[in-house]
């Protein structure tokens, strides 16, 4: 039998309603459990993932299973959520007579493996209710996905997701969210499975709102505008430690370029894209990192509104593929002269934590005076390498490398000497 399988879905509606009204059995702010690595979790999922074919039948059976190796509801609610992203897939039946049973009754989802937003809430809510932990369906709205990050939100939600009572605190789940393929392979995100577990409620924020402002969860409730206002956060931008100085809107005027900062760990590195519509602008974003600060450069060739995305991930990882974090808007009016593109970086650039100050545009003008400036931490000598065949060394003050020099047509390169006698290109120009 399931953990206290004694106490009936009537009984446990009903304890649930009260703990609902109950503000003292409430909690708000951050949930802990998210924090926690999937190896914290790992022996919980391996065993839930190993339900035999004939427990999979009903939610009593599945919850039966759960609790026979979950020993708290920490646990209990984790069995449940990992089976259910790892083994339901997102989709809808196609003709109307199917559509209330298969959103609706837990069943016809375990038979189908497949169901929308509501139905990921009800098999929980079933699972759930078989294993005694109370929990709280919430509509409302989803940010980002499916539509444009500033869209006005009205009218009929567009998504559910779960409120789950835990040691006598709700905490927020999302078991659709948690369960979204990636790749031809239709790999789960792992990213996206952990962090709509017990997501904690000031990050939850930034991609769901709720019709009913207490199932924020949050001290000071934000309203429709408020959330609507906020730009569109993705799970790893909270996963790799990402963080604001100044916090973002979805949509920021500006004139005819941008410059915004992140705070971002050493061990995590930062790209960014620049479209117009549906075409991407190549050469007119640039990033790098000052310290615990990215700085993220952007020009807009004409008046528009553009889609600028933020991606992340890990400077160790091998390949290093670099996951979207961060979206947001820019309306820009430039109406007075084109964009100029940003210098060519090469790989090394960041991986020496090297700082360009000047010059930032990609053509310099052939035989004017122009001013190099770059930091590079760990360099012995940094020169100038020139079309022409000149070679010539920045004189150095500290990490600092500067120099004026009236530079001849062709290619122009900055290049950095470190110990060992390796030589590489950090930065590429064109003089014209």
């Amino acid at each position: 039998m399931a953990r206290r399988a004694s106490c009936q879905v009537a009984v446990m509606s009903f304890l649930c309603a009260v703990m609902i009204l109950t503000p003292q059995m409430t909690a708000h702010g951050t949930a802990g459990p998210n924090a926690a690595t999937a190896t914290y979790y790992s022996e919980i999922d391996e065993l839930a993932l190993s339900v035999p074919d004939s427990m999979t039948k009903s939610s009593s059976d599945l919850a039966a299973y759960f609790s026979s190796f979950a020993d708290t509801d920490t646990a209990l609610v984790r069995a449940a959520y990992i089976w259910i992203v790892s083994n339901i897939r997102y989709g809808s039946v196609d003709h109307d007579d199917g559509v209330t049973a298969w959103v609706r009754d837990p069943g016809e989802i375990l038979r189908n493996l497949e169901t929308v937003c509501t139905g990921y809430c009800v098999l929980l809510e079933s699972i759930a209710a078989e294993m005694g932990i109370c929990t709280q369906r919430v509509p409302g709205y989803l940010k980002g996905p499916g539509g444009r990050i500033c869209d006005q939100l009205e009218g009929q939600a567009n998504h559910a997701w779960t409120a789950v009572l835990v040691s006598g605190k709700w905490h927020l789940l999302d078991c659709t969210q948690g369960s979204e393929r990636v790749n031809s392979e239709n790999r789960i995100s792992d990213v996206r499975r952990e962090f709509y577990f017990l997501t904690p409620p000031s990050q939850m924020i930034y991609d769901h709102f709720p019709y009913n402002p207490y199932w924020q969860l949050l001290d000071h409730k934000l309203t429709l505008s408020d959330f609507q206002r906020l730009p569109y956060v993705m799970p790893n931008f909270f996963e790799l430690g990402l963080d604001w100085e100044d916090e973002l809107p979805c949509m920021i005027e500006v004139d005819d370029s941008m410059m915004i900062s992140l705070v971002v760990p050493a061990d995590v590195v930062v790209s960014s894209s620049l479209k117009l519509g549906d075409n991407e602008l190549d050469s007119l974003t640039f990033e790098q990192r000052d310290g615990t600060k990215y700085w993220i450069y952007a020009r807009f060739p004409q008046s528009g509104e553009y889609r600028v995305d933020i991606y992340a991930g890990m400077k160790s990882d091998t390949g290093r593929v670099l996951h979207q974090a961060l979206a947001f808007l820019v309306s820009a009016t430039n109406d007075k002269k084109p964009a100029e593109e940003f210098p060519e970086i090469f790989a090394t650039f960041g991986e020496v934590d090297a700082f360009l100050y000047e010059p930032l545009t990609a053509v310099l003008t052939e035989g004017e005076n122009t001013h190099f400036k770059i930091r590079v931490p760990t360099a012995l000598e940094v020169y100038l390498f020139c079309n022409n065949g000149d070679q010539l060394k920045l004189e150095q003050e500290g990490e600092v490398f500067e120099r004026s020099v009236t530079v001849s047509r062709g290619d122009v390169k900055i290049v950095a000497k470190f110990q060992g006698d390796s030589v590489y290109t950090l930065v590429r120009y064109e003089s014209k």
